[in-house]
């Protein structure tokens, strides 16, 4: 009889969020931190409470899917088929009884059980009691901790409750896992042809290798792929272990079942583990096999990582470290709960609600998954916060979300600049060494129109004093990776970047990679990257009164200085902008309307590679600074300016005179303009080059602007 009693939800003694029932509760989504510690590759995972949980996991984004990513509706409808799955036969007298758990609905699930889902910030686990064969299984997940690979850690273990042996058989894994190099866009449009370049490697070795045999495109060069995804499983017997046989093809499981309903093969009473598979050519699976006994009351554990790796050499590494005798597993796993806790702690909280405790906590810690969290660096400029772990809010309730999150030590992924900042506004409390450098660089993204890019990339740095470069080379790094590591450092990077590109091109190091680091970021200065993105966001420029107060709430005697004297800001200089009102609106058969609002400079690259940053001199001359009133100045004259309908001369702009009289033969209309209700909310851009400063110029910038012909008037 399959389970029927209604889902319960509480809190167990440790804080962890428990379900019973779960299979039956309401859909949610949800995901793991993706945080593997400052010196470890994280890994993104999205998890659902149906099946095994796990909807998608991978690495940077989701063109890197190593199970594919899945919006949330259909995460609900796939993860418990196209998920984790355990297939388990065993006898009960000379009967064979198969039983899969986690499951409600298909064959091998109508017994008498109780599922329960248990999450905490750093894992999820779940439990399954089967009351008819005495047997319970427990799954848990976690993402491995401070390696140069990424890899997802899944915890199997099956428990006798009763008082006489039991014989297992089980397959446990994924009925279909994406080779590396499998994009998403390929993956859900055309999978069926991409399957030709699939193949599967290193099965002797018992830790297949799943990659594309060359890049997926339309060109004449052909490109081959290195990286790879693996997956490994092994049993553990006490002090020793045993790598199982994989599964690579899932009609060798599945047989005809195509929809993977069921394990039909499996389910026949001459199944073998197959000898011979196909490893090209299709679509592969990820399943390990295994036949052992349980004694009375005993248990049997199985541990399987799934990840990407460089190569498979290094794959071959890992699999001896993983499952060699001596823990490795669970010290990894209660290293991955010290670096999550330790980040939470930052808010410890200690009240009379042990709830409101945890919240605390968990807010901070989803806090810095949209911010960063700000770390110290040593640099030219003195000790330098750089924020790591932060990344844009992609879940699969946010499909339309392209999320990054670096696979490299130091990592940090892109963000939109009003998530990012207002989430960075309390990290000079946390860390003092961050100072005023959020301030200025959020108010550096800061156009001379007043809009701002919306994509916040993360920081990177570039060497101020190139010819210092040899010397630290000279005395840091072994001759033979000297060259290419002097190219590398001539452009910007981040430190992340840096590390990987150490470890790829197997630069050898004559001190530790952290003291290296150090040597490099002494030279160096930091910068925001950013990116145009979707579009400007009118309030996005509020968010920094947020930075300026908490750092003055700090720092008060530093009021006068950063008003006044620091000239460190400067204007972002963007190839997109907003159009004037007389080149957005349109007539269309319901009315006015505004489309098309933001124009593309197509010569905005005059720079000369010199970044993003305003200068004097029509782009040719010095990147301009000055102090942050003048910048606020500039930005409360924009913002008056494209409120007020004739400011300062009480007469209409030139532009908007010529946009007057294309409308004239507008039917319908009362009067030739549209009133004033129907105009944008949009806040023009009306100054373009800030005044030099004290001059009376800079009060009446947007005079300048209000003037130009319509002749004149950009296009």
């Amino acid at each position: 009889m399959a389970q029927t009693d209604n889902p319960k939800y509480f809190l167990d003694k440790e804080g962890r969020f428990i379900i019973e029932n779960y299979n039956a509760a309401k859909p949610f989504s949800n995901f793991f931190p993706g945080i593997a510690g400052v010196w470890g590759t994280p890994m993104w995972v999205f998890y659902v409470n149906r099946g095994q949980c796990i909807a998608s996991f991978g690495i940077e984004s989701k063109d890197k899917a190593i199970l594919e990513f899945q919006p949330a509706n259909k995460s609900y409808r796939l993860t418990s088929l196209q998920g984790f799955r355990s297939f388990i036969k065993t006898r009960q007298g000379r009967k064979v009884i198969y039983w899969e758990p986690f499951q409600d609905h298909l064959p091998g699930t109508a017994f008498r059980k109780k599922q329960s889902l248990n999450l905490s910030a750093h894992d999820l686990t779940l439990i399954e009691t089967n009351l008819d064969l005495g047997l319970e299984i427990s799954v848990n997940y976690f993402t491995l901790p401070e390696e140069n690979y990424a890899s997802l850690v899944r915890r199997v273990r099956i428990t006798n409750l009763k008082n006489k042996v039991r014989d297992i058989e089980l397959i446990d894994g994924l009925p279909v896992l994406n080779p590396y190099g499998l994009k998403d866009w390929a993956s859900k449009n055309m999978s069926r042809t991409v399957e030709a370049w699939v193949q599967v490697g290193n099965i002797a070795k018992k830790a297949p290798y799943y990659q594309l045999k060359v890049e997926v495109s339309d060109t004449p060069q052909v490109t081959h792929i290195k990286e790879g995804n693996f997956f490994v499983s092994f049993q553990v017997n006490g002090k020793t272990t045993r790598l199982l046989d994989p599964i690579v093809e899932a009609a060798s499981v599945f047989g005809a079942a195509h929809d993977f309903a069921a394990p039909a093969r499996f389910l026949r009473d001459d199944f073998r583990k197959p000898a011979l598979q196909q490893t090209s050519n299709r679509m592969p699976a990820a399943l390990g096999h295994s036949r052992f006994s349980l004694k009375a009351k005993g248990h049997q554990e199985i541990i399987s990582l799934f990840g990407c790796i460089q190569d498979v050499q290094r794959l071959n590494s890992v699999v001896l470290q993983v499952s060699s005798p001596g823990e490795f597993i669970a010290r990894k796993a209660d290293r991955n709960k010290e670096i999550i806790d330790g980040i939470k702690n930052h808010s410890l909280t200690a009240s009379a609600s042990r709830e409101f405790d945890l919240y605390a906590g968990q807010t901070f810690l989803d806090n810095i998954l949209r911010g960063g969290l700000p770390i110290s660096l040593k640099t030219r400029d003195g000790n330098a916060a750089f924020n790591v772990y932060s990344r844009k809010h992609g879940d699969p309730e946010r499909d339309y979300n392209h999320f990054v999150l670096a696979p490299t030590f130091f990592s940090q992924g892109n963000g939109n600049y009003r998530d990012v900042n207002q989430n960075r506004r309390n990290d000079v409390w946390f860390n003092t060494d961050v100072g005023d450098s959020h301030l200025i660089s959020f108010l550096n993204l800061i156009q001379a129109d007043g809009y701002n890019p919306l994509v916040v990339r993360g920081t990177t740095f570039h060497v101020a004093q190139p010819g210092k470069i040899d010397d630290l080379l000279g005395r840091s790094v072994r001759e033979k990776g000297r060259g290419p590591l002097n190219e590398f450092l001539r452009k910007s990077f981040s430190p992340g970047d840096l590390l990987q590109f150490i470890d790829n091109q197997a630069i050898g190091l004559t001190v530790d990679a952290k003291t290296f680091l150090g040597y490099v970021l002494e030279l160096c200065h930091r910068q925001e990257m950013a990116d145009h993105g979707e579009g400007f966001w009118a309030d996005h420029w509020t968010y920094n009164l947020d930075l300026v107060e908490s750092y003055l709430a700090l720092y008060p005697e530093n009021l006068r200085p950063l008003l006044l004297e620091k000239k460190v800001f400067s204007f972002y200089h963007n190839n997109h902008y907003v159009l004037p009102r007389a080149q957005r609106y349109i007539l269309t058969d319901r009315g006015v309307r505004q489309y098309h609002s933001v124009g593309k400079d197509m010569h905005h690259d005059k720079s000369g590679g010199r970044g993003n940053v305003l200068r004097a001199g029509h782009g040719e001359g010095d990147a301009y600074h000055t102090h942050l009133l003048g910048k606020l100045l500039c930005l409360i004259a924009n913002k008056i300016a494209s409120l007020l309908q004739n400011p300062l001369s009480g007469k209409t702009p030139l532009i908007e005179r010529a946009a007057i009289s294309t409308t004239v033969e507008v039917h319908g209309m009362a009067r030739r303009n549209p009133p004033r209700w129907l105009s944008s909310c949009w806040l023009v851009a009306w100054i373009t080059l800030p005044a030099p400063r004290k001059r009376r110029a800079l009060k009446h910038a947007c005079v300048i602007r209000w003037n130009i012909a319509s002749d004149a008037a950009p296009s």
